[in-house]
């Protein structure tokens, strides 16, 4: 073997290893939409749980989650689904809901099931749209926006009768004004209940949960067919854990072509001497 052939297959051999090196682009990584009914795996690639004893409390469904909250004779916190991305520009969420068992009122704010969208700061805006079961008012819908600046927290809430089982929440913003609406069928066109003075920047979480409201009462309702829709999807969604190593693969790859292109060639060499 000549040294030019040898000189050659290193180069290939370089070559190679640099283009198994390169990554292409993650077109994973800015998406419009996500469909949890459609696609069941964003619900585990896309999502986290939280709230009491996630685990155990939360399972999957259609296109989202089954809840079951069980009596504890304690206060206990909200338990959902949020989300791993952010959203940016215009979006829409929507999901559809059905109330298993909701606890009368009692001690608390009252439990109810709903979606929400939490803003980064400086705006620190949690808006929440949930239909429950409230004191002194009854079965209905709540749009409750809360923003935090220090150590103050200030909340506001606007409730709307409703008595259905069972129906379609969707938040849907547009510009800085996030519409809200409702519908007493998840197929069914939805109807506006309020617009929120909103923020126009990304939105950090998108959240889908069940609260006993304090109630201290078991409760189960079902959050599913979640869709999401935005200009922009992207950020926070972690890869399939495996080992730390990979990005070792093309420089040892490459050492290693060096290091037998150098061993032929130095053969090569004593043989022509």
């Amino acid at each position: 073997m000549t040294r030019a052939t040898l000189f050659l297959l290193l180069c290939f051999g370089v070559g190679l290893s640099s283009t198994s090196g390169q990554t292409t682009p993650d077109k994973s990584a800015t998406r419009k939409t996500l469909d949890l009914a459609a696609n069941p795996k964003l619900l585990t690639t896309h999502f986290s749980r939280y709230g009491f004893q996630p685990l155990k409390t939360i399972q999957k469904d259609w296109g989202g989650v089954r809840i079951q909250l069980p009596e504890t004779g304690r206060k206990m916190e909200q338990t959902g689904i949020y989300s791993y991305f952010a959203m940016a520009g215009d979006f829409e969420v929507i999901a559809g809901f059905e109330i298993l068992d909701l606890p009368e009122p009692g001690p608390g704010y009252g439990a109810s099931v709903g979606i929400g969208v939490d803003s980064d700061p400086p705006d620190n805006i949690k808006l929440s749209l949930h239909r429950g079961n409230f004191p002194k008012r009854g079965n209905g819908f709540w749009v409750t926006i809360a923003k935090e600046n220090g150590d103050k927290k200030e909340i506001d809430s606007q409730f709307f009768p409703g008595n259905g089982e069972s129906g379609k929440l969707t938040l849907k913003r547009e510009k800085d004004v996030v519409i809200c609406l409702v519908a007493d069928d998840y197929k069914k066109q939805e109807k506006e209940l309020v617009r929120i003075p909103f923020t126009s920047r990304p939105i950090r979480v998108v959240r889908a949960f069940a609260d006993n409201g304090g109630t201290q009462a078991e409760m189960e309702a079902r959050i599913v067919g979640i869709k999401l829709a935005a200009n922009q999807v992207t950020g926070g969604i972690p890869e399939v854990q495996g080992t730390d190593y990979g990005w070792l693969i093309w420089p040892l790859g490459t050492l290693a072509i060096f290091g037998l292109g150098y061993l032929l060639w130095k053969k090569s060499f004593r043989g022509e001497t």
